[in-house]
């Protein structure tokens, strides 16, 4: 799914939620179960540990994907590196 676009997701999406992020490093953001995935467009991909959906909602709508992760993930999260 595309930052700002609107749908309804069936049962299978709400599993897996996905979102495409306004980044100049940031490729894709999608929640997998608690966890989040943040894929980089250098290719590596991170786990964000128990990512609150309130949080992901927030992060998909934030003017600068960058600035959102600098300021509500980075220290506040567990983050490991998934390749």
């Amino acid at each position: 799914m595309k930052l700002f676009e609107l749908h309804n997701p069936s049962a299978e999406e709400m599993i897996m939620e996905e979102a495409v992020a306004s980044s100049s490093w940031i490729e894709d953001i999608e929640m997998d179960g608690k966890d989040l995935i943040l894929t980089l467009l250098s290719g590596n991909v991170y786990r964000i540990h128990r990512f609150p959906k309130r949080l992901y909602s927030k992060w998909l709508v934030a003017p600068s994907a960058g600035k959102f992760w600098h300021r509500f993930v980075v220290r506040k999260y567990i983050v490991t590196r998934e390749f």
